[in-house]
């Protein structure tokens, strides 16, 4: 029913009569009507049905409460939004909804301040090295200061000690290099090695590519 949302909710409906009558609880009905109230800019009924889906035991409570507080901040209702991000996510997840909603207020250097001080409830490894590289993001993004960008990219890199995606690894490898190179600093070897292998594999893969396209009938 892509397009046809009135419809959809309209089958929704019927679905959760059929389900009362028979005496079961809803499945789908509510979690569907939801994607389809929220695709239709009705945020407030969208909340309101995966509040039931929950009561239901209809969806993932984790993953509702992560989409109404989607549809809290699309809404402007801010306290909400912090309410519903305390039940679904970890402290740090929550304090990065916190960052979201300083900076729709417009409030750029206290958003970069709880950013900077939720870096201390990065679980692990992994997410500590992301949010280095969040923070290299803001200062050259935010603040237009490409040398601390640089030191925060670099402390992402040593501290990941390879437990980074490839292509995450090389969004920062290439960030390090192409700041290095707006602000006219020399960029170090073994940036520019790791630069020449990612191009490198790039013409490999390209080349597979072209060749299996070849091949194709």
């Amino acid at each position: 029913y892509l397009g046809e949302y009135e419809k959809a909710i309209e089958y929704g409906q019927k679905a959760l009569e059929c389900l009362r009558d028979a005496g079961l609880k809803a499945t789908n009905p509510y979690r569907n009507m939801a994607d389809c109230y929220s695709s239709m800019g009705q945020y407030e009924k969208a909340i309101e049905c995966y509040l039931k889906a929950i009561e239901e035991m209809d969806y993932d409570e984790k993953a509702a409460y992560d989409n109404i507080v989607d549809l809290y901040m699309s809404l402007g209702d801010y306290e909400n939004a912090k309410l519903a991000a305390q039940k679904a996510k970890s402290e740090y997840d929550y304090q990065q909804v916190l960052v979201e909603i300083e900076l729709r207020k417009g409030n750029v250097e206290k958003a970069f301040q709880i950013a900077k001080d939720s870096l201390r409830l990065c679980e692990d490894t992994k997410s500590y090295a992301k949010g280095l590289h969040d923070l290299a993001e803001w200062y050259g993004n935010m603040f237009d200061s490409m040398e601390k960008a640089i030191e925060y990219n670099i402390k992402s890199l040593e501290v990941a000690e390879g437990c980074l995606s490839y292509q995450y690894e090389r969004d920062v490898y290439s960030r390090i290099v192409m700041d290095s190179l707006y602000i006219g600093k020399e960029v170090d070897n073994k940036y520019k090695k790791k630069i020449e292998e990612y191009i490198k594999d790039f013409e490999t893969n390209l080349e597979d590519t072209l060749n299996f396209l070849r091949l194709r009938p």
